[in-house]
């Protein structure tokens, strides 16, 4: 067996409740959250997109869970400057669908390449970047390149560098297809959206009335501008960051296929 579909089924063993049963959405959002957060715990010198992420995966979380059971109305003073004409309601069930599907598909995509990082080194995951053909994948190769510089030459700036790259990847590939396929949906989001990371009230855009969500550019420009640079204070050393990531990190995979 390639290597590469050893690591996607470990991947894929880390966020199932077990072969033959059903693991429910919700279920597997908390173990992807569970995920991230051991491999960001295992090695915050190294894996900062995975810390993000497992905040981002907290977050997402949230809104799986009450994606169905809330019709959520936009608030009718902002109507006005959201759309025309006035938006009268989200359609819950496909929040809760592009919430569902972002979720899988960004684990789907980068969870992999850390596993083979970290067990067989940065040219094992450039061979097999190379080998699945995945599209934009000269942006995975120069990211795993900079995050493995960083680490040989204790650099942390190269670390970000890379790290930031694989966030660019799932922010420009991974997810914009369906951010596309919701565009409706994901322009009403945007009056919504907010930092996933603790104590952090950033909230999105910082582009304008105009910026949507939907819109690679006008999200981006608010990740690198407002996320980002909230994440590295973070990392730096907040205990608020280190508790909850540790939490989410051991919580049982046994007991979260339990109570599902």
């Amino acid at each position: 067996m390639a290597d590469v579909n050893r690591w996607k089924l470990q991947s894929n063993g880390q966020i199932s409740c077990g072969v033959g049963s059903k693991t429910s959405n919700l279920a597997q959002n908390l173990l992807i959250t569970k995920a991230y957060a051991k491999l960001y715990i295992e090695n915050p010198k190294i894996f900062k997109w995975a810390g993000m992420a497992a905040y981002a995966s907290d977050m997402v979380g949230a809104g799986i869970a009450t994606g169905k059971a809330l019709d959520a109305f936009v608030d009718g003073n902002m109507r006005s400057l959201l759309a025309s004409p006035p938006q009268q309601r989200m359609n819950a069930t496909n929040l809760d669908n592009m919430l569902i599907e972002g979720n899988k598909a960004v684990y789907r995509d980068i969870f992999w390449q850390h596993l083979a990082f970290k067990e067989a080194g940065v040219e094992q995951v450039k061979k097999e970047i190379s080998r699945q053909g995945l599209p934009k994948s000269s942006t995975l190769i120069e990211a795993w390149e900079l995050i493995d510089q960083g680490e040989r030459k204790k650099n942390p700036g190269l670390v970000w560098e890379g790290n930031t790259l694989l966030l660019q990847y799932e922010q420009r590939v991974t997810l914009q297809p369906i951010y596309d396929r919701y565009r409706s949906l994901s322009d009403r989001l945007s009056f919504y959206m907010v930092s996933p990371l603790p104590m952090h009230l950033g909230r999105f855009p910082s582009g304008g009335a105009s910026a949507s969500v939907a819109n690679f550019d006008d999200r981006w420009r608010w990740i690198v501008g407002v996320l980002v640079p909230e994440w590295k204070r973070l990392d730096a050393g907040s205990m608020i960051s280190e508790v909850r990531l540790i939490y989410m990190g051991h919580m049982p995979q046994r007991i979260i296929c339990l109570f599902q």
